[in-house]
């Protein structure tokens, strides 16, 4: 299960760019604090698909607050340390299970 709850949500005047980090999305969720995003065409994420989010990871150290991997397939797993695989359908969810 994935879960978590935060006031200081993601805007998109939060946006922010580190370089040639083809991560499809960048956010800073509390100040200082980033929150990265990817979206992935396959139903199996694997964790050589968070390659770019771990090595934003490496570089932000305790800054990185989580890394998303959005993907067509149903699971919900962990792919790293506070790196996530989430169903893209889990954007539309009321909840995640």
């Amino acid at each position: 299960m994935v879960t978590g709850t935060s006031s200081h949500l993601p805007t998109p005047r939060n946006s922010i760019w580190l370089g040639p980090i083809p991560s499809d999305s960048l956010r800073r969720s509390r100040p200082g604090r980033v929150v990265a995003i990817e979206i992935k065409a396959t139903a199996t994420p694997l964790t050589s698909h968070a390659r770019h989010i771990k090595y934003l990871q490496s570089k932000l150290g305790e800054r990185f607050a989580l890394g998303i991997i959005l993907h067509t397939g149903t699971q919900q797993l962990w792919l790293g340390e506070r790196i996530a695989a989430l169903p893209v359908s889990a954007l539309w969810a009321d909840g995640l299970a």
